[in-house]
């Protein structure tokens, strides 16, 4: 059920939801940033009615937006866990087990980007019932080049000293990154490095920081005809 037939009293921002999404996804000065949530969908799963959800990737609503954040509610169900994929990797968050050993009035929660692939796997029995917001980035800003977080200091120290190594391209060239997460693009490429997560927003920091020229995106186009920035 869209956003638009229902409402409900839970709103992330007045609770830990955001301030956990900030520690565990978010990443450098990313980490800092103001975060709009907005009310996507209301879904009820049972067996044999909606049991489950093919493997997908959200098309992001707009260039801000960054991931999704579900919420399940503690009503008794078996089976509906939650399948994570990204470059290889999968992990899953299983609401079932965890609402089982849970205080009654806890919910389950996972948060994602928006480029991961995620499916729900049947429900066996039971309702598993669930509260989907949309994650977005609330401004066009980053932190300052200059006040890098630790981890990007420390790439940022390991990149300048290959640049300094004069066995290092000692002809010159053009280093390019391939990047780890897929952004939305429309019709033109600014947009997208204020909206660049995790290593490749260090990437992105570092080459500033070390007073190179701005780094240029490459659009890839996936399989559904979209033009996504991959590198």
């Amino acid at each position: 059920m869209d956003a638009d037939h229902f409402s409900t009293p839970l709103v992330p921002d007045h609770t830990d939801l955001i301030k956990i999404v900030r520690d565990y996804l978010l990443e450098g000065a990313d980490s800092t940033r103001k975060i709009k949530v907005e009310l996507c969908e209301f879904n009820v799963r049972y067996p044999d009615k909606g049991s489950f959800f093919r493997p997908h990737v959200d098309t992001p609503r707009n260039e801000n937006m960054f991931g999704s954040l579900v919420v399940v509610f503690p009503t008794p169900h078996a089976g509906g866990a939650l399948l994570l994929r990204h470059h290889g990797q999968e992990w899953k968050s299983d609401s079932a087990s965890m609402l089982e050993v849970a205080q009654p009035s806890s919910v389950a929660y996972a948060a994602f980007f928006s480029d991961v692939e995620h499916e729900v796997v049947p429900v066996i029995s039971g309702h598993r019932v669930t509260l989907t917001y949309n994650l977005f980035f609330d401004d066009n800003k980053r932190a300052s080049a200059k006040d890098l977080p630790e981890n990007e200091r420390m790439f940022c120290s390991a990149f300048e000293a290959l640049l300094k190594n004069p066995e290092f391209l000692p002809d010159g060239g053009t280093l390019g990154f391939g990047l780890r997460h897929v952004y939305q693009v429309e019709d033109r490429l600014e947009h997208v490095y204020s909206l660049l997560k995790g290593s490749d927003a260090a990437v992105c920091q570092s080459v500033r920081a070390l007073g190179l020229c701005s780094p240029t995106g490459y659009p890839t186009r996936e399989s559904t005809g979209q033009s996504k920035t991959r590198s």
